[in-house]
C-alpha cells in the first residue's frame, strides 16, 4: 500500500514553499468530502508538481487549482517559465510515471506538458464513482 498525503495540507505547503522560493503562488477550489483515497492521490499529485516546479524551469507564478465539474474532481497546475528546456525535451519522467501509477489507482488521469507559451501545465482527473461517494457518506 501507498503512504496517503493529506490533500489541504499538500495544497498549504505548496503554496507556502512556493512563496519562501520567490514564485508567486495562488490556490483555489473546494476539497471537503472528497473520498480519502481521491485526496491521497491528488495529494501526491500536488507534492509531485511542486517539486518539479521548484527543479525545473525558472517560475515566478504557479496557479493551482481544483474544481468539481459533475461527477469528477479535476486538479490543474500551471506555472510559467518552462520554455527551452535544456538538453533533450522533457516527456515524462518517473515522478509522472509514479503519479500516473496513484491516478490508475483511483481510475484517474493524468495529462502534463508545456503549452507552447513558456508555461508547463498538469492536470490530474479523477470520477467520483458511486462507489467513492457511497464510501464518503458512510
Amino acid at each position: 500500500g501507498y503512504r496517503r498525503a493529506d490533500l489541504e495540507a499538500e495544497l498549504s505547503g505548496a503554496r507556502g514553499v512556493l512563496r519562501a522560493a520567490g514564485i508567486d503562488c495562488e490556490v483555489s477550489g473546494e476539497t471537503d468530502g472528497l473520498p480519502a483515497e481521491v485526496q491521497s492521490a491528488l495529494g501526491w499529485v500536488v507534492r509531485e508538481a511542486t517539486t518539479n516546479v521548484l527543479r525545473h524551469g525558472d517560475a515566478k507564478k504557479c496557479t493551482v487549482t481544483v474544481h468539481r465539474p459533475e461527477g469528477r474532481v479535476v486538479l490543474t497546475v500551471r506555472n510559467d517559465g518552462a520554455a527551452a528546456p535544456h538538453g533533450p525535451a522533457r516527456t515524462g519522467g518517473t515522478g509522472l510515471a509514479g503519479l500516473r501509477e496513484r491516478l490508475s489507482a483511483v481510475d484517474g488521469t493524468l495529462d502534463a506538458g508545456e503549452t507552447g507559451d513558456g508555461d508547463f501545465t498538469l492536470v490530474a482527473e479523477v470520477p467520483l464513482t458511486a462507489r467513492a461517494v457511497l464510501e464518503v457518506a458512510s
